[in-house]
């Protein structure tokens, strides 16, 4: 009987809703645009000694109809990402991943040698950051090769 309440309390609190949503709460940061910083709301990715962010922008797609001008067609949300220590960020795209990557994760240089290759694109930013927090974390075993491929690869 004290095992079907102990398996009945561990249910609740994981379907109650502060524990799905603790993980991923929205956080206060000051997001650098050129010399000026602003304040916004954005959600963590990736929390750890470097920090990635996302805000989700509406993207709206068009298309030009003859004699009438552009008709929208489409509309679909982006993640617009933003990486920085401590709560301060910076947005990265795909022109300034390579430098903000260099500029961030200055000791990984094994990361920056393969920058550009398959594993390695603007759309691995999420692994890139993860696997370096937890490089530098002492309580985790090293990477093995296979792992960090693994990683990378989706």
């Amino acid at each position: 009987m004290k095992k079907i309440s102990i398996i009945i309390i561990l249910l609740c609190s994981l379907l109650s809703n502060d524990s799905l949503s603790a993980n991923n709460e929205p956080v206060v940061v000051l997001k650098k645009e050129g010399s000026s910083k602003k304040i916004a709301v954005m959600y963590p990715a990736v929390e750890g000694p470097i920090n990635l962010f996302y805000e989700s922008t509406e993207v709206i797609e068009y298309e030009r109809i003859s004699g009438q001008g552009f008709v929208p067609v489409t509309i679909r949300n982006v993640d617009v990402y933003y990486i920085g220590v401590g709560r301060e960020v910076e947005q990265v795209n795909a022109g300034n991943y390579k430098r903000l990557v260099k500029k961030y994760l200055p000791d990984a240089t094994d990361l920056h040698q393969r920058l550009g290759k398959r594993g390695f694109r603007f759309e691995n930013i999420p692994s890139m950051v993860l696997y370096y927090n937890k490089r530098g974390d002492d309580k985790v075993a090293p990477m093995t090769r296979k792992e960090i491929r693994r990683l990378f690869e989706s």
